[in-house]
């Protein structure tokens, strides 16, 4: 989980630090599942809406953001390759879902099926922490 975790942090930081520049708002919408492993060995899913989807391009590279409340979706390309992209899924209670997969999307929006990713939580102190390195998301996102 060490390597995997670290990229995720990373790359959670880097959505969450000042891209909030988003285009205008549209009609699209669909659902994103997050299935994990709790502490207990359980499995857990959290269904999470696409509500005012954004969908932009800046500087040629797609930007997709669902902000709603307190379930934020971001998805962008990872740069220098345009078929890897990062995901991120605030799934509630401070935790988040982040991937660096390969899944095709546009500007239109991306659907995955089972994409593999880690489950971190963000502490009141603003740390990070692993809660699940065995995390997948299946569902769309549409502009």
């Amino acid at each position: 989980m060490g390597d995997r975790l670290v990229g995720a942090v990373g790359t959670l930081l880097v959505l969450s630090g000042g891209l909030v520049l988003s285009g205008c708002g549209s009609q699209g919408g669909g659902e994103l599942v997050v299935t994990y492993a709790a502490a207990d060995g359980s499995s857990q899913s959290v269904t999470v809406p696409v509500e005012e989807p954004r969908c932009t391009v800046l500087a040629g590279t797609s930007l997709l953001r669902a902000p709603s409340g307190d379930a934020v979706i971001t998805a962008m390309p990872v740069h220098g390759s345009p078929e890897k992209w990062t995901l991120s899924v605030a799934i509630g209670d401070g935790m988040t879902f982040v991937s660096d997969g390969s899944f095709d999307a546009d500007e239109s929006g991306f659907t995955v099926d089972e994409l593999s990713g880690v489950v971190t939580a963000t502490e009141s102190d603003g740390t990070t922490t692993g809660i699940s390195a065995d995390a997948h998301v299946s569902g769309r996102f549409e502009c």
